[in-house]
């Protein structure tokens, strides 16, 4: 059974990962305006938010690719501290992209100019998933440390 639940979570993993790779990464100039209000987006600071973009997008590819190689290797990865080390890092993964947007969530709670809006639109699906996969990972990494 717990072998079942780390495949899903796996899965769950290279697909949410490998969506943030797409998003940052292939689709940065359009994030970008995703990110950037309508009236600063002239800003020579544009690139910069496309490049760092690209950056979150690489080391989400290199999650993505990770969970798909755990995946692939599962025959490997048959021992709960195994999955409990593997967990907890994907935990943290997506814990620390979800405590990133929380500063500007609360700014835009508070009625306050954002950096980026977090609780409309695109952003708030990202910080929903971000927190739902760091607290499923999370619990698998306590379920697999208490076997």
């Amino acid at each position: 059974m717990l072998e079942v639940a780390f495949i899903i979570v796996l899965v769950a993993n290279a697909l949410w990962f490998g969506s943030a790779f797409r998003v940052f990464w292939l689709k940065g100039p359009q994030t970008s305006n995703m990110l950037i209000r309508r009236e600063h987006r002239d800003s020579p600071l544009r690139e910069t938010v496309i490049a760092s973009g690209r950056f979150l997008g690489g080391m989400n590819l290199g999650f993505s690719v990770l969970s798909v190689l755990l995946i692939l290797f599962s025959a490997h990865f048959t021992q709960p501290i195994q999955m409990f080390v593997v967990c907890t890092a994907f935990g943290v993964a997506h814990g620390s992209q979800f405590v990133g947007n929380v500063p500007p969530a609360l700014r835009e709670r508070k009625g306050e100019t954002p950096v980026w809006p977090v609780l409309r639109g695109p952003m708030l699906f990202i910080f929903v998933v971000d927190l739902i996969m760091a607290a499923v990972n999370g619990a698998l990494a306590i379920v697999a440390l208490s076997i």
